[in-house]
């Protein structure tokens, strides 16, 4: 790997791509389904089955966007010039979705929104499986990889601060309505397309690999290679704590102005909510990041899993009409929490590479990458089918402005439960990932004994974290069993 020093500025452009990444996250889990029911007059259910759907040609683009990463030759680097590539597709692509469709038929609709949903997560994919690569890229140490990603993801924090704020005021004004969504499309497209030249010149990739880079396959194999990351046991443990964080978010997300609305009765007060909800999150961020560096990434993971779930516990039990200052504190619990459960996620994708370098003795951080980006989608698609199902079947009426209790109690019910029961199976995965500061540097030591064509089985503690953090014996690692 190139030396090179990691200087503030260099986090900063890194993070700033995340401006994109999690506002559009952000805005799909709150305002899209929203809009698809109570503007466009989709069914719920078939509006979630737009998102689910959606994810069958991720299944495709994310391992296929991965395995290109990893041989793509030019001046512009392999993976930063996907960058400079999707800079327009990405304000296109997020403004065709909140084009207001709406012939008499339902079908008609649905396949417009399903056709504009599938454009706007392949350009999605095509710079934020590169972007995702570039911790691992870029630097080699638990450290500077655990402030690179605290950086980005306080800029995730403020990309989704400006998405919840942004809506807000353009609704005041023109309201929820064709044109206000329209609005707000362009504005918040152009803010998505804003970071990447800066993120481009301010970042850098590997020019020196402990490992070459996986040419042994052929395109038409993107799915043995995508899948094979499951060999890795770090990896195992990382997708069970990623999927559990990120979709008990979403949900969270998605029907948190459907309980503020119908249940506490606080319509138009959500950016209010959320604006605390993500300032706390940023402090959280800060705090968790330096948590990793300390007690490592899934002791972090559960301290901030359990806040999360207490947050959450008290907001859904309070009663309607509850003064706003109650809502606003619990809020802030919830969102200190969740900046822990969210944060690790992402930090622990660069030591899942390392893991699999061991095992298979190849450098595939886009495979990792793209399989990180369709596990993001997956946990948003399953959370937000999930949430049009459960609101169709306790009777959601689009436009009825006081809902049947039996439809509020099914809201409440979906705000609370699904959430809780995913945070809790958070906290066992985390049980079974062993990437710590002290067993990383046993890691970095066994790939620069490879460097080097130094035998490193006679270290017997390299040897116990090797296995340990791989699953395999270290007989079989290196590639030999691939």
């Amino acid at each position: 790997m190139e030396k090179r020093e990691l200087r503030f500025r260099n986090r900063l452009a890194y993070g700033a791509g995340d401006l994109y990444g999690g506002g559009a996250f952000m805005v799909i889990g709150v305002y899209f389904l929203l809009f698809l029911t109570t503007v466009v007059g989709l069914n719920p259910a078939l509006a979630g089955l737009i998102i689910s759907l959606g994810k069958v040609w991720d299944a495709v683009t994310d391992p296929a966007m991965g395995l290109i990463s990893d041989r793509t030759r030019s001046r512009f680097g392999r993976r930063r010039v996907y960058f400079l590539i999707g800079i327009f597709p990405i304000g296109l692509s997020f403004f065709l979705l909140w084009v207001t469709v709406n012939p008499a038929s339902q079908i008609y609709s649905f396949f417009y929104y399903l056709f504009a949903y599938m454009f706007f997560n392949t350009v999605f994919t095509m710079v934020m499986v590169p972007y995702n690569t570039l911790p691992a890229e870029m630097v080699s140490s638990y450290s500077d990889r655990s402030r690179m990603v605290g950086v980005r993801m306080i800029f995730s924090q403020l990309g989704t601060l400006f998405c919840a704020v942004v809506p807000g005021v353009i609704f005041g004004m023109k309201g929820r309505t064709s044109e206000g969504y329209l609005t707000f499309a362009l504005v918040i497209g152009i803010f998505f397309m804003l970071p990447w030249v800066f993120t481009y010149l301010g970042t850098w990739e590997r020019q020196e690999d402990p490992a070459a880079p996986d040419e042994s396959g052929e395109l038409k194999n993107i799915f043995r290679e995508f899948f094979s990351t499951f060999r890795n046991r770090s990896f195992r443990s990382h997708v069970g704590m990623y999927l559990s964080a990120y979709a008990a978010m979403d949900i969270f997300m998605a029907s948190l102005i459907y309980y503020l609305i119908y249940y506490l009765r606080y319509a138009g007060g959500e950016q209010l909510i959320m604006g605390v909800v993500l300032c706390v999150q940023i402090i959280g961020v800060f705090t968790a990041s330096r948590e990793s560096m300390r007690f490592g990434n899934a002791r972090t993971y559960r301290i901030h899993l359990v806040i999360w779930m207490a947050g959450l516990t008290g907001l859904a039990l309070l009663p309607p009409g509850v003064p706003v200052w109650a809502v606003l504190v619990f809020g802030a619990v919830f969102g200190f929490g969740m900046a822990g459960g969210v944060f690790v996620p992402y930090n622990n994708l660069a030591f899942v590479i390392d893991a699999d370098t061991i095992l298979t003795g190849k450098r595939r951080e886009g495979i990792y990458s793209g399989m990180a980006t369709f596990t993001r989608k997956i946990a948003q698609a399953v959370s937000l089918q999930l949430v049009g199902i459960g609101l169709s079947l306790a009777g959601f009426v689009k436009g009825a402005e006081i809902q049947s209790p039996g439809t509020v109690t099914g809201i409440r019910i979906l705000f609370i439960s699904l959430p809780l029961a995913l945070m809790a199976a958070g906290l066992l995965f985390s049980r079974y990932f062993r990437i710590t500061p002290e067993t990383h540097k046993q890691m970095m030591l066994e790939l620069e004994n490879r460097r080097e064509g130094r035998d490193g089985s006679g270290d017997a503690e390299v040897v116990r974290v090797c296995e340990m953090v791989t699953g395999h014996p270290y007989a079989d690692l290196g590639g030999k069993q691939r």
